[in-house]
Formats: structure tokens, C-alpha cells, sequence
């Protein structure tokens, strides 16, 4: 019967090829990807649907999981993934998560376990697939999925193994390689509007007229995500730049630009950039052409006009 149900889909996607389901407990959804995989290398086929469902979270499967000892609270889930060959998706114009490797070799980056249960439940034979789209999103954006926290930043992730335990078998285990990459945020990240003028006074005017630009001396800087937010926050702006008060979220007023040189320093771990504003950076050998006194010498730096 549920090779039934893929074959309607393909009929009503007007799809072609082979159309069947696949049955492997909670490694279902993970073993059709392994097999979509296999056609792909083949060239058998030219892209595939995967896909794995299953609404576990009903009173017969608590009941039989609760018997059986499965660890996980049941859930209901629908995952499905397009898989396509590497140079096929570059020529379509495709935004690619992650690439299927073969066996595991080393280490991976990041490491997901059982569909990250405690976060999504427990949707038995879509739970493997689940991880792997888990996993696909953590490298595309270089994020760790955490537990009742936000994801962790992890830039230099390249790799993910997705294991799922599987009822009387031994573990599934899937390495996946992180592709295209997208700047991880909770929310959108606001766009930065600049307003320049020969003075304050120049540039509130500049700002009351929305005409933008960074060609005058004096420059105000503003963060907003939309029209809406961009008038709020001008108006705070003015607020504070003619009656004074703290300084809103997301403003930057300046009178004069910053002068001197930029300094950028390198960590002794080598693993991130640090950029100090003028007069503060620390380990750079010169900023403004002076030499740094009382600073231990780094280990790599370079200074740049």
C-alpha cells in the first residue's frame, strides 16, 4: 500500500522514473536517500524527491513505542529533499545545502544524533531524514542546533554525520559536506542607511529629505529593517543629536571621520580577525605611525592604510 502513495505523487507532480517506498524503521527516510544517491552516480535517474513521513504521535504508537523501550517522545513529521548531481544543481541555478558524501572518513564537524529528538521529538521512520535536513541547514548556515537555546555559531563547520538508531540494527550513518553558505539570524538583518552633510545640522537635513550618501565630512549611520523602522529610528536620531540623551539602538553620528590607520591582528589560535577602532588596537606594531609601547609582540599582524 505505501508504494502506492508514491506513485500518486509522482503521477501528480507528472514526475518519471521509479516511484517506491521504503521500509527500514527509523532509518527509512535515510536509507531512500542512500538509494536516490546510488541512482544519481548511476546516472540512472537525473534528480529525485526523497521525502519520509510519519505521525507516530497518536495513542497506538506511544503505547507500542512505550513497550519497546524507545527512548524519544513520538512526533509527527514530513521531510522532503531534492537531491540532484552536484554540476546539475550549479548549471540549474540551484541553492545547495549540503552534498552526500561517501563512507565517513575522520571526524566529522558536527554531529547529529537520532533527528535531534529532544528538540523535534521522536517521528520514527521520518526521523533520520529529519536529521539530515537538520544537519544540511546547521552547514549551510554554520550553526549548531542546541536545545532551548539559539543555535551556536560554528564557522569553520565543513562536515556533519546524521547516526540514527534503528530498531534491532545496527545505526544508520549518513557524512554530509557543507556547500553554499548563508550568514545565520534570528531575524532578518536590518539594512544600514547613511546620511552626510558639511555639519550636525547638514546632515538632519539631509536625513528629513531621505536623501542618502556618505560624501560630507559629518555622517549619520542608521540601522532599520523597513521604511516603518527607518522613520522611527530618524526621528529618534534627531532626538538625541538636538536634545541630547542617550543614544538610540542602531545610530552613529560623527562629526568628522576617523583618522589614522585601521590595524588587523590575528590571534595566537589563527582561527578569527579582530579589527580595533584607532587609538585602541592592541599587538598592532603601528596605528597612526606611532609604535605600540608595552605590548607583547604578536604573533602574526599586519597593518593596512
Amino acid at each position: 500500500m505505501a508504494n502506492i502513495t508514491a506513485n500518486r505523487i509522482g503521477v501528480q507532480l507528472d514526475l518519471t522514473g521509479p516511484a517506491f517506498a521504503v521500509c527500514a524503521e527509523e532509518a527509512s527516510g535515510s536509507v531512500a536517500l542512500d538509494l536516490a544517491v546510488r541512482a544519481l552516480r548511476a546516472r540512472e535517474i537525473d534528480a529525485a524527491l526523497v521525502g519520509a513521513v510519519d505521525l507516530s504521535d497518536e495513542p497506538v504508537h506511544c503505547t507500542a513505542a512505550a513497550g519497546l523501550g524507545l527512548a524519544g517522545r513520538p512526533a509527527d513529521a514530513a521531510v522532503v529533499l531534492v537531491v540532484k548531481r552536484l554540476a546539475d544543481a550549479r548549471r540549474d541555478g540551484d541553492r545547495i545545502l549540503a552534498t552526500v558524501s561517501g563512507a565517513p572518513d575522520g571526524e566529522p564537524d558536527l554531529l547529529i544524533e537520532d533527528g535531534l529528538a529532544e528538540l523535534f521529538g521522536a517521528p520514527h521512520a521520518a526521523r533520520g531524514l529529519l536529521g539530515v535536513a537538520a544537519a544540511a541547514v546547521a552547514l549551510h548556515h554554520r550553526a549548531a542546533p542546541r536545545t532551548g537555546r539559539r543555535a551556536e555559531p560554528r564557522p569553520y563547520a565543513r562536515t556533519a554525520d546524521v547516526v540514527t538508531t534503528v530498531l534491532d540494527a545496527p545505526p544508520h550513518r549518513i557524512r554530509l559536506h557543507a556547500a553554499d553558505t548563508a550568514a545565520w539570524a534570528a531575524t532578518p538583518p536590518p539594512g544600514a542607511h547613511v546620511y552626510s552633510g558639511a555639519d550636525r545640522a547638514g546632515v538632519l537635513a539631509a536625513a528629513a529629505d531621505g536623501t542618502e550618501g556618505s560624501a560630507g565630512p559629518a555622517r549619520l549611520a542608521v540601522l532599520a529593517h523597513d521604511p516603518t523602522h527607518l522613520a522611527a529610528q530618524l526621528a529618534a536620531a534627531r532626538q538625541w543629536l538636538t536634545a541630547g540623551g542617550p543614544r538610540p539602538d542602531g545610530v552613529a553620528f560623527r562629526a568628522t571621520p576617523l583618522g589614522g590607520e585601521t590595524a588587523w591582528r590575528r590571534t595566537p589560535r589563527g582561527d578569527r580577525l579582530l579589527l580595533r577602532g584607532v587609538g585602541r588596537a592592541r599587538g598592532a606594531r603601528r596605528v597612526a605611525g606611532r609604535p605600540c609601547a608595552g605590548r607583547r609582540r604578536p604573533r602574526q599582524r599586519a597593518v593596512h592604510p
